[in-house]
């Protein structure tokens, strides 16, 4: 797997409860020096998607400062999640446990995902099309606290 270097783009077809989406994923580079490009691609944004690597502590601390920025640039109400990636390691710095503290304490769901393997990545889609809907239905409020389990 590459690194991002600055914003890279996807776009991905889901069907979803007999709807289908085509979902608009921007993923933006964790290098300070790309910060400055971040806040265009966020005012538009439905949703966030937070990922640390499990190996590394210091990329969940750090989870509560990209989500700031989320917040700080959208314009619509959103949901976000706090994904932890590389669980098809063997060696992991950070719990379930403490992934899903943190979440909880940022007020946002929690995912444990291999971006490597796939592992989970559709029931993270799935579960963040299910949020993005229970928003929509309920009058465009934010739904917190929440974690996929499939």
């Amino acid at each position: 797997m590459q690194p991002t270097v600055g914003i890279d783009f996807l776009a991905k077809n889901a069907f979803h409860k007999g709807k289908g989406y085509r979902l608009q994923l921007w993923d933006t580079a964790g290098q300070e020096r790309f910060r400055s490009l971040i806040p265009s691609y966020l005012k538009d944004a439905m949703s966030a998607i937070i990922v640390f690597d499990v190996t590394n502590k210091a990329s969940l601390q750090n989870a509560g400062g990209w989500l700031q920025m989320f917040n700080d640039h959208k314009v619509n109400s959103g949901y976000s999640v706090l994904v932890g990636n590389k669980t098809d390691l063997p060696y992991r710095a950070v719990t379930t446990a403490e992934g899903r503290a943190v979440a909880e304490k940022l007020g946002v769901g929690y995912a444990e995902v291999s971006a490597k393997s796939g592992d989970k990545v559709d029931d993270l889609f799935v579960h963040l099309l299910d949020m993005l809907a229970l928003r929509k239905t309920n009058g465009d409020v934010e739904i917190h606290n929440s974690t996929v389990s499939r």
